[in-house]
């Protein structure tokens, strides 16, 4: 009820539904914000949780059945949505996780939550376990056969999506077809992003209980030293091309001015063509490349920077302002990690070291992938969507879309 004329007026005549709690599962008791809390860090709108949390869901049930970790009839969830906020079932995840070979509940907890104690535990192995071990670990064989060919497949498919201008030349029948292969593609997608992360996050847990086992001090702080300030590391490199950007920018004074303004209007003088043309062909080629990237860019209610390049101009007058070289914090990191590399070895005899090094070299690559197919994943969200600038990513408009309304649409 509400005021008006000439006294109360009726606003609305059916039950408030947007207050009510999500109904848990009896086996989601515990619950973490870590590793989503980073993508999506704000709460999540129902398309997001419809359609990512979706593929999510089916990416992590995927793979953990694969690997032979999923009983069948389990149906406890991975995600959960609570007041509007994405969590990670820490209950199921570290469930799932214990039935690794030699995986405790509490190295299972670490695993996920990615942290470390000072002091390493014994390994859980069974002799009665073994037959199970043996079909799980045969599984993963297979899993890491399977997951590279997988990987490059899937990119390739992500690429070769059609572009805006493609899709809004589709008649019904057309955009039907895109968006079924859409939610397919997802769900791959899904599956090698929660594949990668998930052997990433094994060899970090590895790489820490050997470090735990040399006795060094603050183990996982050490191995986060060894695995910052990687090369050609997809998640850094919208940050070091804008960087370089800016070093040209503080060198070109026509540039510089032109920047000086502030972002929203600096964006309007862009798509005016008022900018200076080499930085127009500079932002350009930044955008083609980045432009599905955003901030909060796992939620599709956020623009992506082509559609709304405010987040870069501001970030871009920021870093011209600042008078540090391009790529300083990157290159200083590099040069810790290198540091800690060069100290964590020397103090490792030759067969320690021998064992050191292909676990060392395997977390830096499975971290580097693991950004990698993330960012494959969020290239995916706007790439097949026609929508005005500023619309939610991966959203159709209603008139051209023939199929049935079902949550997952």
């Amino acid at each position: 009820m509400g005021p008006g004329r000439p006294g109360l007026v009726l606003l609305q005549a059916r039950p408030i539904t947007v207050e009510i709690e999500e109904r848990a599962h009896p086996r989601a008791r515990r619950l973490t914000r870590a590793n989503v809390g980073e993508v999506l860090p704000d709460a999540v709108t129902p398309l997001t949780w419809t359609t990512l949390g979706s593929f999510l869901e089916h990416g992590f049930r995927g793979v953990a059945r694969a690997a032979g970790l999923l009983p069948p009839g389990d149906d406890a969830p991975f995600l959960v949505l609570h007041r509007r906020r994405l969590y990670l079932n820490l209950t199921q995840a570290t469930a799932v996780a214990a039935r690794l070979p030699g995986v405790s509940a509490t190295d299972a907890e670490r695993m996920v939550l990615g942290g470390g104690s000072g002091q390493a535990p014994t390994p859980s192995l069974r002799l009665g376990a073994f037959p199970a071990y043996a079909r799980v670990a045969w599984r993963l064989l297979r899993l890491a056969r399977w997951l590279p060919g997988e990987t490059s497949a899937t990119a390739q498919l992500v690429h070769g999506l059609p572009g805006r201008e493609a899709v809004e030349r589709m008649d019904r029948a057309q955009l039907a077809s895109q968006f079924e292969r859409l939610l397919a593609l997802g769900k791959r997608v899904s599956m090698v992003h929660i594949a990668v992360s998930g052997s990433s996050a094994f060899r970090l847990a590895l790489l820490t209980r050997f470090v735990e086992r040399r006795r060094l001090a603050a183990p996982a702080d050490l191995v986060n030293r060894l695995v910052a300030g990687l090369d050609e590391v997809e998640s850094a490199s919208p940050t070091l091309a804008l960087e370089h950007l800016a070093a040209d920018t503080r060198a070109r004074p026509e540039w510089r001015a032109a920047l000086e303004s502030e972002p929203c209007e600096s964006v309007r003088a862009w798509r005016a063509g008022r900018l200076p043309t080499d930085l127009t062909t500079r932002l350009r080629a930044f955008l083609d490349r980045y432009g599905h990237r955003a901030v909060s860019e796992a939620e599709l209610s956020v623009a992506a920077w082509e559609d709304d390049p405010t987040p870069v101009f501001a970030a871009l007058r920021t870093l011209v302002a600042s008078p540090r070289p391009a790529a300083f914090g990157h290159a200083a990191r590099a040069a810790g990690r290198r540091a800690d590399e060069q100290a964590f070895f020397a103090r490792l005899g030759a067969l320690a070291s021998a064992l050191a090094a292909p676990l060392l070299a395997g977390a830096q690559r499975f971290v580097a992938e693991r950004e990698r197919t993330k960012s494959m994943a969020i290239e995916l969200l706007p790439a097949p969507a026609p929508r005005k600038p500023g619309a939610p990513r991966i959203c159709f408009r209603a008139k051209a879309w023939p199929g049935p309304k079902t949550s997952s649409t």
